[in-house]
């Protein structure tokens, strides 16, 4: 007697090596059998599916611009304020380091100047488009025209407004 198999759909004895059973007609292919047969087929559509949506959503919700980085770090701001030919004119120096691995490409700051009473007189704002790498730091200044006279001035602060 000639060794035989059970066909993989309907179960009944086939020879052993036989591509199709005689009886179902159903090619003895484990893969075939798992392409062709419907919860496998249906579970591989859902799957792409999801797989789709999730791409789609990641695609559509991520945003590099704001991924979480930590805000520079700014210390000793130093004030300088002098009387020009063209008015008073008041600059405050400082020095920023970025903390993060990733760069930044663009600091918007912002300097406030006080009086000797702690109040503030005078601010300026500005933009700084540049490339500070992960780590490093530089030193900046923020200056302008001033609103008063350049002896009413005795210190500076510089915050960070935005950061990217």
């Amino acid at each position: 007697m000639p060794p035989t198999n059970t066909c993989i759909s309907c179960l009944e004895e086939i020879k052993s090596g036989a591509k199709r059973c005689p009886h179902c007609h159903q090619i003895q292919s484990v893969l075939h059998s798992l392409n062709t047969n419907s919860k496998f087929l249906w579970l591989v559509v859902a799957s792409l599916v999801a797989l789709l949506f999730y791409a789609l959503y990641t695609a559509l919700t991520f945003d590099p611009q704001h991924q979480k980085l930590n805000p520079p770090i700014l210390s000793n701001p130093t004030l300088i304020a002098i009387d020009t030919n063209a008015g008073p004119f008041i600059t405050c120096f400082g020095h920023i380091e970025n903390p993060n691995k990733e760069r930044l490409n663009s600091v918007f700051l912002q300097a406030k100047f006080y009086d000797s009473s702690g109040e503030e007189i005078d601010r300026i704002m500005h933009k700084f488009e540049m490339t500070l790498r992960g780590g490093l730091a530089l030193d900046t200044r923020i200056r302008g025209g001033a609103a008063h006279l350049p002896g009413r001035y005795n210190s500076c602060d510089i915050q960070v407004l935005e950061y990217k």
